[in-house]
């Protein structure tokens, strides 16, 4: 029986027809009774007594609670929200005598209503910038930096990539899905569940694939996406290098095992080019739809990088597809677009099959009338 329907009769007039019955049929029992009066306000805090019951029943059970909840349901296997991620970007600084600037450690900058911190130089005049506001705000803004203080020399400051997102505090339905995850999953001492569980822990991880044994006897390859299901950073996979394994391989000074060799790749950007002839309705043009069209063709694409990472760890991993159907099922629902043909995918007219670490992405979108 579905959980929602186990008290579905436990209502104000079911149960108040119930308590009448019993009463003999010589008594007044009619409404505005003292009888009907006695027994109709017992049924009323009885059916509320049954919505709290069903109430307490879905708190019991992960899948149906919520919030405080859920999480002391999750404590008890080990899974604990996780606490928003402050965004870590690429800090440019330019010189006022040409070139790039070094700058301290620590200097800050605002931009917009967030201020960032330098914490690590990568090279000449580009710093690791975090943002002091946790969450996805941090990943959202783009340009000139405003130093906080006098730093000398400098002619401008720009915020750029994203090196590790940021993340807002973990929601119900994510905190589930792990702790789903962490009942279906049998880690122990390195094997390929293990990897998973630990590499998914990092900040800025979105997702993980692991092949054993891939070059050989006591190696292993993790390929990670980032947690906007995009390419890592390259300061981001060598963070998850050193957590894990950190170079020299094999040194037992990350998560891996003594004896593993564990070496961490990016997932590949796939660039799928678009073109499509579009029939729109009388008296519209196609520049009034063009860009709804590239924010449903950007949405699926995004949904396909969502679904990268094998859910089933026991059946092989299997490459995305690009379905020409799914393409003209969303496109043709848009308003005002009454037929599309002729769509091609990098030139074919036939779904396309990119590679098993690959994720695609929307390259020229080309649409024509």
């Amino acid at each position: 029986m579905n959980i929602e329907n186990i008290y579905a009769d436990q209502t104000y007039e079911n149960l108040q027809n119930r308590k009448l019955a019993r009463v003999p049929n010589d008594r007044d029992k009619r409404q505005g009774s003292i009888i009907f009066d006695a027994t109709s306000t017992n049924s009323v805090e009885e059916a509320q007594m049954y919505i709290e019951l069903l109430r307490i029943l879905r708190l019991t059970f992960a899948e149906t609670s919520f919030g405080e909840y859920l999480r002391r349901r999750t404590a008890e296997l080990g899974v604990y929200p996780e606490a928003a991620v402050h965004a870590v970007r690429l800090g440019v600084m330019h010189s006022t005598e040409g070139g790039f600037l070094d700058i301290n450690i620590g200097e800050r900058f605002s931009i917009e209503a967030l201020h960032f911190v330098a914490t690590k130089r990568i090279e000449q005049g580009h710093f690791e910038l975090q943002c002091e506001t946790a969450g996805v705000v941090g990943n959202q803004t783009f340009g000139r930096l405003i130093p906080v203080g006098n730093i000398r020399g400098l002619a401008k400051a720009e915020l750029t990539d994203i090196l590790i997102p940021g993340a807002d505090e973990e929601d119900d339905d994510s905190l589930y899905a792990r702790y789903e995850e962490k009942i279906n999953m049998t880690p122990f001492a390195g094997n390929v569940d293990d990897y998973v569980l630990k590499t998914k822990k990092i900040e800025g991880v979105g997702g993980c694939e692991v092949y054993p044994v891939r070059r050989g006897g006591g190696t292993g390859d993790i390929v990670i996406i980032d947690s906007l299901y995009n390419p890592p950073s390259q300061v981001l996979i060598d963070r998850v290098q050193a957590e894990i394994d950190p170079l020299p391989h094999q040194t037992g000074l990350g998560t891996a095992g003594i004896d593993h060799n564990i070496l961490i790749l990016g997932v590949q950007t796939a660039a799928i080019d678009i073109e499509a002839r579009v029939i729109t309705a009388h008296g519209l043009y196609l520049g009034q739809v063009q860009e709804e069209i590239e924010a449903v063709i950007n949405a699926y694409f995004l949904e396909l990088r969502q679904g990268w990472e094998r859910r089933d760890r026991i059946t092989p991993k299997m490459p995305i597809i690009v379905r020409v159907a799914q393409l003209i099922s969303i496109i043709i629902n848009i308003e005002g677009i009454e037929d599309i043909k002729d769509i091609k995918l990098n030139g074919q007219d036939t779904n396309l099959t990119i590679g098993l670490d690959e994720i695609p992405f929307a390259g020229v979108i080309n649409l024509y009338e």
